[in-house]
C-alpha cells in the first residue's frame, strides 16, 4: 500500500504529528539553502524543487514548479492538473514569481481541496522566503549601507544607555537601601506595638489586681460595718439613709467587680484564650443583651504565648464592639479553627453591613469609631505576622476573618 493511499483515521495523531514535522523540514532546509554563500538563482531553486513533493501530504503523486521573471525551474514528472495549489510573491521591481504544487490524481478534500489549510500557510511561507532572498540582491548595497548606519547608531546609543544603566543602578542601590531602612523601621514599629499591647495587658493586670485586693477588700469592709451600723440605726431613726447607703455601696461593689473584669479578665490568664471567648459571650449577654455564640470548629485551641493570646483576645472585643454598635443585631458568631498550619478567627454577623471600599476610601476622623477599630485590629496582628480580611455587602451582613500563623504550643 502506497504511503498517500493509508487512512489517515487510523492514528490521527501521529499523521498530523508526522505533516507538522514534514512542514518544518521543509521550512528548515529551505532556510539553509537560501542561507548559503551561492548567489546562482537556478542552482538555489533546483535544491528547493527537489524537496518539495515530499513536503505535502500524498508525496506520491505531487510535483512542483517555481518561476521568477524569466527563470522556472520544475519536477521532473511536473503537469499542470485540477488540483494544485498556488503561491505567487513581486519584488519591488514588479518582477513576479510564484510556488505551484500539484497532484496528478484526486485526493480526499481538505481546506482548499486536496490540500491541507498548514500547506497553504506552508506554500505562503515558501514564497515568502523566496520573495525575501531575490529582493535581497537589489537590496544589498542599500542593506550594507543601513547596516553601517545602523552600528554606528547602535553604538552611540550603547554608550548612552550604559551611562544611564549606571545613574539608574545608583538610584536603584539607594532605593534599595531606603527601603531596607524602612523595612527596618517597620519591624521595629511592629515589635514596639506589640511590646506596647503586653505592657499595656500588664498594666490593665495590675490596675484590675489593685481594684480587687485593694478597692474591692475596702469596699467589702465598709459593707460590713454598713450592716453593724444597719442594726444599730433601728433605733435612732437613720434606717433609711443606711439603707440607701448599703444600695450604693451594692452597685459600687458591682461596677468595680465588672470593671476589674472588663480591664483585664483573669481567666484569660488563668485558662486561656478559648475561656476568655466564653466568659466575652457571658459578658456582652449580660452587659448588652447581645448574645455571641461560640464555636471551635475541629480541635481546640492550643496553648500559646500571653502576648498572643492577650492580642487575639483584644482583636475579637473590638470586632465584636462594632457588631454591637454598628450591626443593628442582637448576635455574632466566633468559630476558630486550625488549618494548614494558620490559625484562623472568624466573627460573624447578619446585620447591615456595609461598603470595606467606603473606609478605604475615607480618611480621618470620617471613618468613625468602626474604621479605626478595624485599622487597630489590622496593625495589632501586624505584630503576629497575621492578617484580618473584612467581606461585607450593604444589608448583608459582615464576616471578619482573623488569620495568623499557627501558634507553637506554651512551654
Amino acid at each position: 500500500m502506497s504511503m498517500y493511499s493509508m487512512d489517515p483515521s487510523s492514528n490521527p495523531l501521529l499523521h498530523d504529528l508526522g505533516e507538522r514535522m514534514k512542514e518544518l523540514a521543509a521550512l528548515h532546509r529551505t532556510a539553509r539553502i537560501l542561507q548559503s554563500n551561492r548567489s546562482d538563482p537556478n542552482s538555489i531553486l533546483h535544491e528547493i524543487i527537489r524537496i518539495l513533493p515530499e513536503s505535502w501530504q500524498y508525496p506520491d503523486i505531487c510535483s512542483a514548479r517555481i518561476w521568477y521573471d524569466m527563470l522556472e525551474v520544475k519536477s521532473p514528472d511536473f503537469v499542470p492538473s485540477d488540483w494544485t495549489q498556488t503561491a505567487t510573491f513581486r519584488t519591488r521591481d514588479d518582477r513576479e514569481g510564484g510556488i505551484q504544487v500539484s497532484y496528478r490524481e484526486e485526493m480526499p478534500a481538505a481546506f482548499e481541496g486536496p490540500f491541507l489549510h498548514e500547506e497553504r500557510e506552508l506554500i505562503e511561507t515558501l514564497a515568502e522566503m523566496l520573495q525575501f532572498w531575490f529582493q535581497h540582491h537589489v537590496d544589498e548595497e542599500e542593506l550594507l549601507q543601513a547596516q553601517e548606519n545602523l552600528e554606528t547608531l547602535v553604538k552611540r546609543r550603547t554608550r548612552e544607555l550604559e551611562e544611564t544603566n549606571r545613574r539608574l543602578q545608583a538610584e536603584v542601590e539607594e532605593h534599595r537601601k531606603a527601603r531596607a531602612e524602612i523595612e527596618q523601621y517597620q519591624q521595629q514599629l511592629r515589635d514596639l506595638a506589640g511590646d506596647l499591647t503586653v505592657s499595656q495587658a500588664r498594666e490593665r493586670q495590675a490596675i484590675a489586681a489593685e481594684l480587687h485586693d485593694h478597692i474591692g477588700q475596702s469596699l467589702a469592709f465598709m459593707k460590713m460595718q454598713l450592716l453593724q451600723l444597719k442594726r444599730i440605726s433601728l433605733s435612732s431613726g437613720i434606717e433609711g439613709n443606711v439603707i440607701a447607703l448599703e444600695r450604693l455601696l451594692n452597685r459600687t461593689i458591682t461596677s468595680t467587680r465588672s470593671l476589674t473584669f472588663e480591664i483585664s479578665p483573669p481567666v484569660l490568664y488563668e485558662l486561656g484564650l478559648a475561656a476568655a471567648l466564653d466568659w466575652l459571650a457571658e459578658h456582652y449577654q449580660q452587659m448588652h443583651g447581645f448574645t455571641v455564640h461560640i464555636a471551635e470548629d475541629g480541635d481546640p485551641l492550643p496553648p500559646m504565648p500571653e502576648e498572643m493570646q492577650v492580642l487575639l483576645f483584644q482583636c475579637v472585643r473590638e470586632l465584636l464592639a462594632n457588631a454591637v454598635k454598628h450591626a443593628g443585631v442582637k448576635e455574632a458568631f466566633v468559630s476558630s479553627r486550625i488549618d494548614n498550619h494558620r490559625l484562623e478567627i472568624r466573627v460573624e454577623d447578619n446585620g447591615t453591613g456595609f461598603d470595606p471600599q467606603r473606609l478605604k476610601s475615607t480618611s480621618g476622623t470620617r471613618r468613625g469609631r468602626m474604621g479605626f477599630g478595624l485599622f487597630s485590629v489590622r496593625e495589632r496582628l501586624r505584630y503576629l505576622d497575621g492578617e484580618l480580611h473584612v467581606e461585607s455587602q450593604p444589608g448583608r451582613g459582615t464576616l471578619a476573618r482573623i488569620n495568623v500563623q499557627q501558634p507553637d504550643f506554651a512551654s
